[in-house]
């Protein structure tokens, strides 16, 4: 359990305090809004382009520490020796104020995942070490789609996080991690003394907006019945028709990994290395250089991408499921098939598998 301080700051004052993380940090990301009004992270320079309110962004700030696009290294050829490289690290430092604890939790995986197995993604280390998260708890559901919830990555998150604000009422509840101690000296004369009252406030607000979810995926079901292989190869067919093969629900995910990497000349004798993000459920990822393709059909990809998503192997491995229940991949999938479908759906099929063949109906 991560040791806390816990405070106490007027929400009046949220934007004098973000105010302050100006030049503390090379860069400081926060939620801004475009002209049409919806949310995206990008660099301020001065609080008052911070959106005064928003919902969770379509994009994630993940993105902020793994991009979906990033040049891994230069090189220039040479004639009488091996060519000279030169890695193009990102060691900027950087404040991401606003990220919602669905995405604090897909941070945690991503340091699991690129920084704590036997080797160290160089590129995402260099960021996330000068990288500090200021998590702001969700005091009502950020989006129609948001599951959180079910799958234990909110609306408040209980680590991964250097600080965090908890709205209740006219007050946000502050909890500073050890990582958090510098910003929150920033901070010295906005915070006081978090009361109990305020602390047990907070867990009712917690509650509320537990209560207020309305997509229930029943996760636990979906992860024993595809864990143990319990579903039919018909039911992931099915999947795969529905599926557009778009892999939206890839590439707005939080936690999904999968990248391809090409090499692109920018003279005859320099270039660079791109790394892009990728998706599992594009037939082109399984495509071997014999030409042979073992996820050629939908349905194995389908399958392929469920099961690394939900698979008790996975979680015990990265010390967490493969989802966070942002809900992106539902506002994305024009097919059905994604997160919040394929729980609820792999549910219906347990239930039909033990119904009596004469009470079993067509799907």
């Amino acid at each position: 359990m991560v040791k806390l301080q816990q405070y106490s700051m007027k929400a009046g004052r949220l934007r004098e305090a973000v105010q302050r993380l100006i030049g503390a940090a090379d860069q400081v990301i926060a939620p801004v809004l475009d002209r049409h009004g919806e949310t995206f992270f990008a660099e301020i320079t001065d609080a008052e382009q911070m959106a005064p309110e928003w919902r969770n962004s379509l994009l994630s700030p993940v993105a902020e520490v793994y991009p979906p696009k990033e040049t891994l290294f230069t090189f220039e050829l040479s004639e009488d020796g091996p060519p000279k490289l030169d890695y193009n690290l990102d060691e900027r430092s950087r404040i991401i104020f606003g990220i919602r604890p669905c995405d604090t939790k897909a941070v945690a995986h991503l340091d699991s995942f690129l920084l704590g197995g036997e080797f160290e993604d160089t590129h995402y280390a260099a960021r996330r070490r000068n990288t500090k998260l200021i998590t702001v708890a969700c005091g009502e559901p950020a989006f129609d789609t948001c599951w959180c919830a079910c799958s234990d990555a909110g609306p408040v998150a209980d680590e991964g996080f250097d600080i965090q604000l908890s709205p209740v009422g006219d007050r946000f509840l502050v909890e500073v991690a050890e990582g958090g101690e510098e910003i929150a000296e920033l901070w010295q004369d906005l915070l006081e003394r978090a009361s109990e009252e305020l602390i047990e406030e907070r867990e009712q607000v917690k509650e509320q907006v537990r209560e207020a979810l309305e997509l229930h995926s029943h996760m636990s079901s979906a992860m024993r019945r595809v864990t143990a292989g319990a579903l039919p190869e018909e039911f992931w067919e099915e999947l795969g028709a529905r599926c557009t093969g778009c892999a939206g629900c890839s590439l707005v995910c939080p936690k999904c990994t999968c990248f391809s990497a090409q090499d692109e000349m920018l003279s005859e004798t320099t270039g660079r290395r791109i790394r892009i993000r990728d998706s599992c459920r594009l037939p082109s990822y399984s495509l071997e250089a014999s030409g042979h393709n073992p996820r050629e059909a939908a349905a194995d990809r389908a399958k392929r991408w469920s099961y690394h998503k939900l698979s008790q192997r996975y979680a015990e491995r990265n010390g967490q499921h493969g989802c966070v229940g942002c809900g992106r991949c539902v506002q994305v999938c024009m097919g059905g098939v994604d997160m919040v479908h394929v729980t609820r759906e792999t549910r219906e099929e347990g239930r039909r598998a033990k119904a009596p063949s004469d009470q079993r109906q067509p799907r």
